[in-house]
């Protein structure tokens, strides 16, 4: 285990967030819902921390977890994927007065 000694000030990197979250926070952070930080928490130990009654989630681990997820395959509809011609500027309508009623 690492001890304060062996820690090196120069190695830290400063993140512009915290390293820990609580979970409802670290589920919005994520995108993701409680349940599926729990189901994550059982695969990846380490992902929750205990201090005394309060469960913290490593945003780091976090991060790297959502990092492993695959990029997404996007399939367009086929009328979406053929060019399709610009459509052409319609006329300006006019307004047709009508006669005067005698």
């Amino acid at each position: 285990m690492n001890t304060r000694d062996d820690i090196s000030l120069s190695e830290a990197k400063p993140l512009g967030r915290p390293r820990f979250s609580r979970i409802n926070p670290a589920a919005k952070y994520a995108g993701r819902s409680r349940g599926q930080l729990y189901i994550w928490a059982a695969r990846y130990l380490g992902l929750f921390r205990k201090d005394g009654k309060t469960t913290l989630v490593d945003l780091n681990l976090l991060d790297a977890i959502l990092d492993e997820l695959p990029a997404a395959k996007i399939n367009l509809p086929a009328q979406l994927r053929r060019k399709s011609p610009q459509p052409q500027p319609q006329p300006a309508r006019t307004r047709r007065r009508r006669a005067a009623r005698a």
